[in-house]
């Protein structure tokens, strides 16, 4: 790997409700370490659960699951850091909706800002662009 891959390289957790092989093989592809909740043995496992790991692991989560994962991350960081979150939001509706490839490229458009990913939720659909 390039020293700018690696610059650019995110390490993710996967959650289930969005666990897809294709978008693993696109995650891998653009240069991410990428592991999934069934990697972990962490399938049906609580949302709690999967946070935790991530965090012990240092990474963030990639989630569907927003609600949930934003209430486990504010809670957090009361008591500590967490890696961050990325929230793709389901609207079904299709120009709102991200695609495999769209998620990809929303997560390096949000590398581009600069912005800290520590301690922090993110909505990649902002990032559509």
């Amino acid at each position: 790997m390039k020293k700018r891959e690696l610059e650019l390289s995110l390490r993710i957790l996967v959650d289930e409700c969005i666990l897809d092989k294709l978008l693993i093989v696109k995650l891998r592809e653009a240069g991410h370490d990428i592991l999934t909740v069934e990697d972990l043995g962490l399938r049906r496992r609580p949302d709690h659960a999967v946070f935790e790991a991530a965090i012990t692991d240092d990474r963030m989560v990639l989630t569907v699951n927003c609600v949930d994962f934003v209430e486990l991350a504010e809670n957090k960081v009361k008591r500590g850091r967490h890696p961050g979150i990325l929230l793709v939001y389901r609207y079904n509706v299709p120009p709102k909706e991200l695609s495999h490839d769209d998620i990809v490229k929303e997560i390096g458009n949000l590398q581009a800002t600069g912005l800290s990913l520590e301690n922090s939720c993110h909505k990649l659909n902002d990032y559509k662009y």
